[in-house]
């Protein structure tokens, strides 16, 4: 009952359990969650993908080279371990909880996609709930330590809180969350309104090609494949195509992307209506 790449996660999970004797338990916990990956990579997910294939796959192929140097470079995979710890004043390295946090950091380290290494994204939400777990087992170990010396015990444990909570408000302001006491955050953009006028163009049950950051605003009422990736032979290719004129990096590629709109009119589409960046285009000759 969790996202695909948490299986490994699970599996973990069952490897501690084993590792704290409860065998039987572990076991059992490491093969369902072996089964379920498998099921539902290869066959679940692809069975529900047009192209009948799980394609996240293709983001842990690249070129051979050493499998140490690709798991901890560039240097933001490092700032993003460095990110992750720091709340905890890296005292969650004391626990061997922290371990439940490999397998997301190794499939996202090992991707030759960019966009999991750093803080950009999402991808660290997963994994903190598991560090400030090792935090609290750290932190109780730390007392068990000391027990025998009750002043020292009392200082380690509220000192170690203090410099996490420290290290937490420095490095609040430059994280998302501070967006949420910024007035501007709060006021409507106008280009908002123009953007859902311009989409309002796009007729309810079309078919529609649109970038990652539109395809949203358009499920409920339309039938949406993510720009560029769509039927490419003529007759079951969409009608509309909506994408930003200057497209930036995000779940594609803006290389790819901008190469794409380069090659629409080729493919028969027309822009009908632009605003604040933003195009949509209607296929007038399907032929191509």
């Amino acid at each position: 009952m969790v996202k695909e790449d948490l299986a490994a996660t699970v599996a973990v999970i069952g490897c501690y359990l084993f590792w704290h004797g409860r065998r039987r338990l572990g076991a059992s916990v490491v093969a369902l969650s072996a089964a379920t990956l498998l099921l539902v990579l290869l066959v679940v997910i692809p069975a529900l993908n047009p192209d009948g294939a799980y394609t996240y796959l293709s983001s842990v192929d690249g070129p051979a080279g050493n499998p140490v140097t690709r798991l901890l470079l560039p240097g933001e995979k490092w700032h993003t371990v460095v990110t992750i710890l720091a709340p905890t004043a890296f005292l969650a390295l004391r626990s061997p909880l922290i371990l439940l946090a490999l397998p997301t950091l190794g499939w996202r380290f090992w991707s030759t996609n960019p966009s999991y290494w750093g803080t950009d994204f999402h991808y660290g939400a997963v994994l903190m709930p598991i560090v400030f777990l090792a935090f609290v087992d750290a932190l109780s170990r730390l007392g068990l330590r000391f027990r025998a010396r009750r002043g020292l015990r009392r200082w380690t444990v509220r000192g170690s809180v203090a410099a996490g909570l420290a290290v937490t408000a420095a490095a609040l302001p430059t994280q998302p969350l501070a967006e949420l006491v910024r007035p501007a955050t709060w006021q409507r953009d106008a280009t908002v309104d123009a953007v859902s006028a311009l989409l309002r163009r796009i007729p309810d049950g079309a078919e529609v090609a649109a970038a990652n950051g539109f395809a949203a605003q358009l499920t409920g009422r339309t039938r949406v494949y993510l720009f560029p990736r769509y039927p490419g032979a003529p007759g079951a290719r969409p009608d509309w195509v909506v994408a930003a004129d200057h497209p930036r990096d995000g779940l594609l590629s803006a290389r790819d992307e901008a190469e794409a709109l380069r090659a629409l009119p080729a493919a028969g589409y027309r822009p009908v209506a632009s605003a604040a960046g933003i195009t949509v285009y209607r296929l007038t000759d399907p032929a191509g």
